[in-house]
């Protein structure tokens, strides 16, 4: 009898492995039987995509000691003995390369940095260099190369648009050219994401929002948004662009070309720059830290003008997408914690009380390497066939 599926067997085998691995994924390692239970899928047809899984180095077997008699269970991980993932964070004063299993943990000494180059052929053979160095440690295959960018991505054509702090790789298909020269995938995604990726792994076995927001302050001002457990990434992959709303008008010219942006009066350099002119010598932002803990009264004059402008950025948030947690992340708020009770008062000014009353605003705990390697494991689970619900509306039609 005609298959009068419009799902072919080939397809269905695609999607059980997709199944397994995101089980796996999401509650670590499963027998055989414990997966067929979950999933809802017969033992035979587990075994199936097992196998192939095992086969692409994807998931490797191992033996759980029982207290019980009887030979132990095999369990199903994530590889991480001889399968590994490299990430790359870029910002526009140093760059990280590193590597780590499925499981997500960065192997211990596989993690190398380097200032940022002037050029964009410098930063792509720089990469290669490291990355071909951990791809040849330990004789493991790597799957997949993830890159965090500090600007916009177009997430459709895997290409940096605009990076107003790191501009050497604007337009640059930088995934696709270290693909060519690796042979292995690559993918980019925004450093915001990154950074709410992290720190949603980190907070996943507890209870989450489904709807959070991530503040990542530093060189720039970048936002991260899961809507529904879902990153709002907007028509392009543009959204979230935070640091480039329009503040003060007429103000200072921002590093992306306008004038009066949230990033040139609430960011890093912004505050280097205004602390300089008030003590009236060049000033970094290490030395403004030492200089707020130790009570400068003009470095915490102006720190206090930052926050209460990056109130305005976070209300606006707030207000408009009414998230369950914020996630607040950077060097200024990790080195003088009491700056995240001043960004919640000032925000407390300027938004909406039911939603700012909904908002837990806290201290985030993750890193943009993580959030990076994490994507590149993600990207090889959801790769295996694109969205599934894609399939249950083809089914229907």
């Amino acid at each position: 009898m005609k298959n009068l599926s419009p799902i072919q067997p080939k397809l269905l085998s695609r999607i059980n492995e997709r199944l397994v691995m995101r089980m796996v994924r999401d509650r670590g390692p499963l027998t055989r039987a414990e997966m067929s239970k979950s999933i809802g899928i017969t033992f035979p047809t587990v075994i199936k995509a097992v196998s192939s899984l095992l086969e692409s180095k994807l998931l490797e077997e191992v033996e759980v000691s029982q207290s019980g008699p009887g030979r132990p269970a095999k369990r199903l991980r994530l590889a991480s003995e001889d399968t590994q993932v490299v990430g790359v964070t870029l910002s526009d004063t140093e760059c990280i390369v590193a590597s780590a299993g499925l499981d997500g943990v960065i192997v211990a000494g596989n993690t190398k940095s380097f200032p940022t180059p002037a050029n964009y052929d410098s930063l792509l053979a720089k990469i290669t260099s490291l990355t071909k160095e951990l791809m040849r440690r330990d004789d493991k295959t790597t799957l997949c190369l993830g890159v965090s960018i500090p600007g916009i991505v177009d997430y459709q054509e895997q290409r940096a648009v605009l990076s107003a702090n790191l501009p050497i790789v604007n337009g640059k298909y930088i995934g696709r050219d270290l693909q060519a020269v690796l042979g292995v995938e690559c993918l980019i995604l925004r450093d915001a994401h990154a950074f709410s990726l992290s720190e949603r792994l980190l907070h996943e076995k507890g209870e989450t929002d489904s709807n959070v927001a991530m503040l990542d302050h530093s060189e720039g001002i970048g936002l991260g948004m899961m809507v529904n457990n879902q990153f709002l990434t907007g028509n392009k992959g543009f959204a979230g662009e935070l640091g480039h709303i329009p503040i003060v008008s007429d103000g200072d010219v921002c590093n992306c070309g306008k004038k009066g942006c949230l990033e040139t009066v609430a960011s890093e350099w912004a505050l280097e720059a205004k602390v300089s002119t008030a003590l009236e010598r060049p000033v970094k932002i290490d030395e403004i830290l030492v200089l707020a803990k130790s009570g400068n009264e003009p470095v915490l004059r102006e720190i206090n003008q930052m926050c209460d402008y990056l109130a305005l950025g976070v209300a606006c948030v707030v207000n408009i997408f009414n998230p369950g947690t914020f996630y607040i992340y950077g060097q200024c708020f990790r080195e003088l914690p009491h700056l995240l009770d001043l960004l919640v008062e000032n925000t407390r000014q300027y938004a909406l009380e039911p939603s700012f009353l909904a908002c837990n605003f806290v201290h985030a705990q993750g890193g943009e390497l993580d959030g990076t390697i994490a994507s590149a494991i993600n990207y090889l689970t959801d790769s295996l066939v694109p969205d599934l619900d894609d399939y249950l509306t083809i089914a229907k039609e």
